[in-house]
């Protein structure tokens, strides 16, 4: 059990599958809301013009040529699109945080299980070793080269085990 930045492997596992619960909620609730009236969307920037533009119609500052209904009833058209804008930018977020947390998980694995193969590959070093014993560690080694290839001299970093950073997926073999 690795400890990173004060979490363990298993507190983050736990942690992921919270972010994922709740991007799934938010998702459900984005999916089950009707999308915002046209007429808003026509104008829309951001959430928080479309707040300032309901606030100034109930204030009376702004009143639009193509008014339909009374200015509260845009307002609120205008409202119910920042809400859906927040709901949509909730959900972008929540999936982003689960991307990254996924990706810490499994770099975070590959680095415990490559401290392991490191100090099994110590143990050809000792004279003592059986030859069976040996041989499984050297198998295992032209296993980890064959799926991760050899690591470059120069360049960017794949990242740690060999996962690649962006995507948390293997590298791809190159050979």
């Amino acid at each position: 059990m690795q400890k990173t930045m004060g979490v363990t492997q298993e507190q983050a596992v736990a942690i992921a599958e919270l972010i994922k619960e709740q991007r799934d909620a938010a998702y459900a609730e984005l999916v089950e809301m009707p999308k915002p009236d046209p007429e808003v969307l026509a104008e829309f920037r951001t959430a928080s013009y479309a707040r300032r533009t309901a606030r100034r119609l109930r204030l009376g500052e702004f009143q639009p040529k193509s008014l339909t209904g009374t200015p509260e009833e845009l307002a609120q058209r205008y409202d119910y699109a920042a809400e859906y804008a927040d709901r949509v930018r909730d959900v972008r977020r929540l999936a982003k945080t689960y991307r990254k947390a996924q990706t810490h998980i499994t770099n975070e694995t590959f680095a415990e299980v490559r401290e392991v193969f490191h100090r099994m590959k110590e143990w050809l070093r000792d004279p003592n070793l059986d030859e069976v014993t040996a041989e499984n560690i050297l198998a295992l080694h032209r296993e980890r080269r064959r799926d991760l290839g050899r690591p470059k001299k120069k360049g960017p970093k794949i990242g740690e085990g060999g996962v690649l950073v962006a995507n948390g997926a293997p590298a791809r073999h190159r050979g």
